[in-house]
């Protein structure tokens, strides 16, 4: 409903209407690149060692990504 408010929006300069097209334009492709990298994740989930982590919710997410931290390795 917003995205068409905001089509529907009418300017006094037509560079004005151009730009508006072009943010609209722009957050469209980047909704859909979110939604496809979201379902690229979910389908390497089931492989991955961070499932737990990923499907957590998001009140032990925190907890949990902190008691996971990175092991430094000595040679």
């Amino acid at each position: 409903m917003h995205r068409r408010w905001l089509a529907g929006s009418r300017f006094e300069q037509a560079a004005d209407h151009i730009v508006m097209e072009e943010w609209i334009a722009a957050v469209e492709a980047a909704t859909a690149w979110r939604e496809r990298l979201g379902a690229q994740i979910e389908a390497m989930l089931p492989d991955s060692s961070l499932e737990s982590v990923v499907r957590a919710p998001p009140s032990r997410k925190a907890a949990t990504s902190r008691s996971q931290s990175p092991r430094v390795i000595e040679a």
